[in-house]
């Protein structure tokens, strides 16, 4: 179960079209390196993991652009800086989320969340409003070559 926890959280920000990622939040399955040759794309992805930033947390995108945390993981930069599961992420760095533009603004915030970078995060939890800052971390070894080998598998998949 807890493996299984980290792949999925893995997955959430690995992947290259992440959505509130990498070290913001993150989201996608897709790759983008498609056109790259087998193994190619996951040795982009284990480069760019050396300094783009990881939240730890598994999320849902909501009808209005905003995403709800499904779950988040036990140590993590965002349970050290209090989020919950449950809580709605309205804002990322005071930019809202709306339908409109919420995977677009959590995918550029992805890219150049790097680790050690503070991230501000507007969070309904409740009736309540919050601003959570989390200091994003290094994706843990365990989880960046499980999620590796899980988008190698799917990657080789896809284009069968």
């Amino acid at each position: 179960m807890r493996m299984s926890r980290w792949l999925l959280i893995a997955a959430m920000f690995a992947v290259a079209g992440l959505v509130l990622s990498g070290g913001a939040i993150a989201g996608g399955d897709k790759c983008a390196l498609s056109a790259k040759k087998d193994g190619k794309c996951c040795a982009d992805l284990q480069a760019k993991y050396k300094t783009q930033g990881w939240l730890g947390v598994e999320k849902s995108l909501n009808e209005d652009g905003t995403f709800t945390l499904a779950a988040v993981h036990a140590g993590s930069p965002a349970e050290k800086a209090g989020l919950r599961e449950g809580d709605v992420i309205e804002s990322i760095n005071g930019t809202k989320l709306t339908a409109e533009n919420g995977a677009k603004v959590c995918s550029e915030k992805a890219e150049k969340a790097k680790i050690g970078e503070s991230v501000a995060y507007g969070v309904r939890r409740g009736a309540e409003h919050l601003t959570v800052s989390a200091e994003l971390g290094r994706i843990p070894e365990p989880v960046l070559t499980a999620m590796l080998e899980k988008h190698e598998k799917e990657h080789k998949t896809a284009h069968n």
